[in-house]
């Protein structure tokens, strides 16, 4: 069962977004981006203020395992993250974008003293690389979630699509793909689309033909309004 939310004095109670086996639900809400008051609970929820002043961008933030490099996880100073996010809350950004990768423990780690035994496109992989690090801060500043090639459809896409992703989750195949989509910040429009399955030096033509049809978008976004991607 999905928790209730108060939205500028109005109670309403979440969507179930996704559930597994009954072992995990995930709950969602679509709200304004005009609401003044939000909270779950004695949580309240990050809102974006009427004017964006100060954004914080990060990105590739997961503790890399896989069979070549195993990064010490459990170390503060090797895989920073963490210390990084109370970094960047002192500032109290208006809004933070995550530009993408979150995911990267994918291999059993060698060593567990190192780096844990956590790994594999799962609930505790996710939390462990993103979901708990970032546990402070998300109750200070709103995001904007952005996917990476670290979630694509050949890798950590399922969590990506249950957890972070903007539109309705589906449990059909995984779509190389999101349809672009726009958000109001401020003065500011932040035009969004998936790059996460284009290649550095490989591409197919059908892989451009996708990116000319979002860049179109984008053209009729900036052609109108102030934008920002």
């Amino acid at each position: 069962m999905c928790p209730i939310v108060y939205v500028d004095g109005e109670e309403i109670e979440m969507l179930n977004r996704s559930s597994i086996n009954n072992a995990e639900t995930v709950c969602e809400l679509t709200v304004q981006t005009s609401a003044k008051n939000i909270s779950i609970e004695d949580l309240r929820v990050p809102i974006l203020p009427e004017k964006v002043n100060k954004i914080a961008f990060i990105g590739d933030t997961g503790c890399r395992i896989n069979m070549l490099f195993q990064q010490e996880c459990n170390s503060v100073d090797s895989w920073p993250l963490k210390k990084n996010l109370d970094s960047i809350a002192l500032h109290k950004p208006d809004l933070i974008i995550h530009v993408g990768d979150y995911h990267y423990r994918q291999t059993k780690c060698r060593n567990t003293k190192k780096c844990g035994d956590i790994y594999g496109y799962n609930k505790k992989a996710w939390y462990a690389d993103w979901f708990e690090p970032a546990k402070d801060i998300s109750l200070q500043s709103p995001f904007l979630f952005v996917r990476g090639n670290h979630e694509s459809c050949n890798r950590a896409y399922e969590g990506w699509f249950r957890y972070l992703d903007s539109y309705p989750f589906s449990s059909e195949k995984c779509g190389n793909f999101v349809s672009s989509w726009s958000l109001d910040a401020g003065p500011m429009k932040f035009f969004i689309f998936d790059s996460s399955s284009g290649e550095d030096i490989f591409t197919t033509q059908s892989t451009i033909d996708a990116f000319e049809r979002q860049f179109d978008k984008l053209i009729q976004i900036v052609l109108t309004s102030p934008c920002g991607f």
